[in-house]
C-alpha cells in the first residue's frame, strides 16, 4: 500500500511538472547545449494524422520540461573539458552564441571573445563619470604633464555584427590619443589570442609602433623583429580556463628582439620582470591553464622601472597601464633613459603607500606620461586630481 501511494506522488509530481512545461514561456536556445530548442507545434488534423505532431511535440517536451536546462548545464558542469568548437552552424552563422554570463563565440569561429552588449551593460552607468574625469585629465596640462592616452579596444568593445566600437573614447584624446583597432572579425583574429583577451605578439607589436608614433613622432626608428619564436606549448588562456575549454587553444608565439642592455626593477627590487629569457631557453611549464601571457611578459605589479643606461641623452617616461601594456613596455622602455611603469590595481598593496601622481613626477624627473589600457583602466584613472594641494 505504501509502495503504491509512493508511486502515486512521484508520478503526480511528473504530470504536474509536465503540465508547468505546457504554461511556462517558452526558450529559444539551449545556452548548455549549444542549438534552438524546439517548441510546441501547432495543432492541426494533417499534421496529427501524418504523426509529424505527436514527433514534433515530443522534441519539444523535451526541450521545453521545466527544469531541463538547468539539469543539462549542471551535467556539463561536471564535465571539466568541454567541446566548445562544434556549434550548431544554424545558430551562430554571423552572430554571438554566448558561452556563459561573460563569453560568447562569433560567426562560428574558432575563438571565446565578448559579448559586447554585456559590457554596455556592465559600464553604462559609469560612462558619464568616466568621460567627466577623463576630459579633467585632458585639460589638466598646466597642473602637471598633460599625458597621452592609448586605448587598446578590446574583443568586448567592438560589435562584430555592425563592425563598430562599442564607446568612442578617443574622441576626447584630442591630439595626445590613440587607439589599437581594427575594421572587421576578420581583422581582428590577425590581433588577438583565441582563448585570452590580450592580443597576441601582432596585436602587441602594432600597439607598439603605434604608441612610440604618438610619442615621438614618424621619426623614431621602432625595433624590428629578428625572427618570430614558436615556443610548442598549447596555451588555454584565461577565457578557455574559465569555462573548462580544452578544444580551443592558441600556439603561444613571440617576436625575438634585439634588446640594449639595461637594468629593470620590480617593486624597488633589481630583478628581471617576466621570464622571456627562460621561454628562450625552453624552459617553460607546459601544464594545462599555465597563464603563459603573464609569464612571459609579467605579471601584475605595482611597479616595475627600465633604466637604459645608454639612453642618458633622452627623456624619461611615465606609463600607467593594465595587463595590456605588460606585454610592450620593454619595447617602448628601449627608446627612453628611464621607464617608469605604474599599475594602479597593484601598486599600493606592492607599494604600501597610495600613488601620488604629482610627487611620482617631480621624484623622477619624468618627461612624458602616457596611460595606455582596455576600457576598465579608466575605471579608476584619476591620477590623483580628486586631492587637494
Amino acid at each position: 500500500m505504501k509502495r503504491n501511494k509512493f508511486f502515486l506522488t512521484i508520478c503526480l509530481v511528473i504530470l504536474l511538472i509536465g503540465m508547468s512545461s505546457l504554461i511556462k514561456t517558452e526558450k529559444d536556445i539551449s545556452v548548455a547545449e549549444h542549438r534552438t530548442l524546439s517548441h510546441f507545434p501547432r495543432f492541426t488534423l494533417k499534421t496529427f494524422l501524418h504523426s509529424e505532431y505527436q514527433n514534433d511535440f515530443n522534441d519539444a517536451l523535451s526541450d521545453q520540461f521545466v527544469l531541463s536546462q538547468t539539469i543539462k548545464s549542471n551535467m556539463q558542469d561536471l564535465t571539466t573539458l568541454i567541446n566548445y568548437s562544434k556549434i550548431n552552424p544554424a545558430i551562430c552563422k554571423n552572430r554571438y552564441v554566448k558561452i556563459n554570463d561573460e563569453f560568447a563565440i562569433f560567426n562560428c569561429g574558432d575563438r571565446f571573445v565578448y559579448n559586447p552588449v554585456l559590457y554596455e551593460k556592465k559600464y553604462d552607468d559609469n560612462t558619464e563619470t568616466r568621460i567627466k574625469t577623463l576630459k579633467k585629465i585632458v585639460g589638466e596640462g598646466e597642473r602637471s604633464l598633460k599625458p597621452y592616452f592609448y586605448m587598446v579596444n578590446n574583443p568586448g568593445m567592438f560589435n562584430f555584427i555592425t563592425n563598430k566600437k562599442v564607446y568612442n573614447f578617443v574622441k576626447y584624446f584630442g591630439d595626445h590619443g590613440d587607439e589599437f583597432i581594427w575594421k572587421d572579425y576578420n581583422e581582428y583574429t590577425k590581433y588577438f589570442y583565441k582563448t585570452d583577451h590580450h592580443w597576441n605578439y601582432r596585436g602587441s607589436y602594432k600597439g607598439y609602433t603605434e604608441v612610440i608614433r604618438l610619442l615621438l613622432g614618424d621619426k623614431e626608428k621602432v625595433l624590428i623583429p629578428k625572427r618570430t619564436i614558436d615556443f610548442k606549448v598549447d596555451y588555454y588562456g584565461s577565457m578557455a580556463r574559465a569555462v573548462h575549454a580544452k578544444d580551443i587553444k592558441d600556439d603561444f608565439k613571440a617576436y625575438k628582439f634585439d634588446i640594449p642592455n639595461h637594468d629593470e626593477y620590480v617593486n624597488g627590487v633589481k630583478s628581471k620582470y617576466g621570464m622571456y629569457k627562460d621561454y628562450f631557453k625552453g624552459n617553460i611549464q607546459t601544464d594545462y591553464g599555465t597563464p603563459h601571457y603573464q609569464n612571459y611578459y609579467g605579471g601584475d605589479v605595482g611597479e616595475v622601472i627600465y633604466d637604459f643606461y645608454d639612453n642618458k641623452d633622452k627623456e624619461n617616461l611615465l606609463i600607467v597601464g593594465n595587463s595590456y601594456q605588460q606585454a610592450i613596455s620593454l619595447l617602448v622602455a628601449t627608446h627612453f633613459h628611464k621607464t617608469y611603469v605604474i599599475d594602479f590595481r597593484s601598486y599600493e598593496k606592492d607599494m604600501g603607500k597610495i600613488f601620488d601622481y604629482t610627487q611620482y613626477i617631480k621624484e623622477n624627473k619624468i618627461d612624458k606620461v602616457i596611460v595606455i589600457g582596455d576600457y576598465s583602466q579608466f575605471a579608476h584613472l584619476d591620477l590623483g586630481l580628486n586631492k587637494e594641494g
